[in-house]
């Protein structure tokens, strides 16, 4: 007996037979569907591919559920990685012209996936695209850089205040500060920029707020593109080592306003040397003087 999915496919590849086998003139309809012999043929030929259809399906359904998906092509974030990094340390400096030739050379890698790397560094904000001159790395001066830190500070004021209010467990911002101290000893201030970087990541992860965490990661990078201009900020790294334990002690105590002020204080603490250097205006960053933060 077969099947109801094999009588299905017979009834259509019998139909399907009849038809061919009609409109090339070999028999009428009616000599065919006397010739029994003939419909038995077919018949016959309709089961043995609709057998061997059906049993191709579930072999390619079952290799399917067996085989992992192919990995994929990492050439593209490769690239975007190195070339963000390049902008983020300054090796790709600041209004200079990314070619992509050039930068697929230095890569070893086809154009295509430099292409594709340059548009996502477009969308990051770290580059520009001109009109007749192609990709520029975004230059950012002072009046960019006051931008940059007002909306941080709002940003982080809200994280670190949630995170004394749900009283955060603050084990790894403890490591963390550890490894402040400890590179601001030794004088290591990539080390020290680094630890404090991951520390205020680490509250925005903990915060359990997406949209919060979404916004500072899209404002991640030029914000660090700003923090290697602010070569003042490590001038004097004990002090920047105890900022951090002045944030811990305020989150541990569930004070949301301390430890808002404390993180405002640590963001605004060096920054103002560099806005003026690169001529902006100090007095416009978000110092909240009548809170008397100073």
């Amino acid at each position: 007996m077969l099947t109801q999915e094999k009588q299905s496919h017979t009834k259509i590849a019998n139909s399907f037979l009849l038809a061919l086998i009609v409109a090339a003139g070999a028999v009428s309809v009616k000599d065919f569907q006397g010739n029994c012999k003939l419909l038995a043929i077919v018949s016959l030929r309709a089961i043995v591919v609709t057998h061997r259809y059906t049993e191709e399906v579930r072999i390619l359904s079952d290799t399917a559920t067996r085989l992992a998906p192919a990995p994929r092509n990492r050439l593209v974030d490769i690239a975007y990685e190195r070339l963000r990094a390049g902008i983020i340390e300054g090796n790709l400096a600041m209004g200079s012209r990314l070619k992509e030739t050039h930068l697929a050379a230095e890569l070893q890698v086809s154009r295509g996936p430099v292409k594709l790397a340059i548009q996502r560094l477009v969308e990051e904000g770290l580059v520009d695209e001109r009109p007749h001159q192609g990709a520029i790395v975004r230059e950012i001066d002072g009046p960019t850089i006051v931008d940059l830190y007002n909306v941080r500070v709002g940003l982080e004021r809200v994280a670190f205040g949630i995170a004394a209010k749900q009283g955060m467990d603050t084990s790894e911002l403890k490591r963390l500060a550890g490894l402040i101290r400890a590179a601001a000893q030794q004088a290591d201030t990539l080390a020290v920029a680094r630890h404090e970087w991951a520390f205020h990541t680490e509250v925005f992860e903990q915060s359990n707020n997406p949209v919060l965490t979404q916004l500072f990661h899209g404002l991640e990078a030029r914000i660090l593109m700003a923090l290697t201009l602010d070569d003042e900020g490590f001038e004097n790294l004990s002090d920047v080592a105890d900022e951090y334990d002045t944030l811990i002690a305020a989150i541990d105590s569930r004070d949301e306003e301390a430890a808002m002020d404390a993180v405002q204080r640590c963001i605004l603490s060096t920054v103002s040397g560099v806005v003026t250097r690169l001529g902006g205006d100090p007095e416009l960053l978000l110092t909240n003087k009548n809170r008397k933060l100073s």
